[in-house]
């Protein structure tokens, strides 16, 4: 929304330029309201140009979290980080992930680990106000390496 503010107050300087270029050119501008008019110009150039920096700012965050949020795939109810040589790391929670952190699961301690499913939950609590239950996750044993959890086969 930044850039259509500025690009909508450098159509209004370019406007006033123009009109005061006419008003210039007629002779019906007195002296003493051309520093007005120039002062006026100024400041919507200024008022675009702070938007236009504000708005690249903020495409600059959205490159960086889109280049952080390529390097998770989702698969099995969670997301996992795609590490430089290929290999895969997790799972991290995807609630926590589409939130702008790293939450790995940690292991359901109450449920079964001993099938060939893993049970997982996050540690950061998704419930709001009490209500409902937080997700629990069950992922096949052969994608959690073997010394990740400790846990007995």
């Amino acid at each position: 929304m930044e850039i259509i503010a500025g690009l909508s107050a450098l159509k209004t300087a370019a406007d006033l330029a123009k009109s005061l270029w006419d008003a210039a050119k007629a002779g019906s501008l007195r002296p003493d309201e051309f520093s007005g008019r120039i002062a006026e110009v100024y400041d919507y150039i200024i008022d675009s140009k702070e938007a236009v920096l504000g708005a690249s700012e903020q495409l600059a965050r959205l490159v960086d979290e889109n280049g952080r949020l390529k390097t998770y795939v989702f698969h099995h109810s969670v997301n996992w980080r795609t590490l430089a040589d290929g290999t895969q790391d997790g799972p991290f929670c995807p609630t926590c992930v589409s939130e702008g952190f790293d939450m790995r699961l940690a292991l359901n301690d109450v449920a079964d680990q001993t099938g060939d499913e893993m049970h997982f939950r996050c540690l950061k609590s998704h419930v709001a106000r009490g209500e409902g239950r937080d997700p629990h996750y069950r992922i096949p044993r052969q994608l959690i390496p073997p010394d990740r959890y400790f846990i007995r086969s």
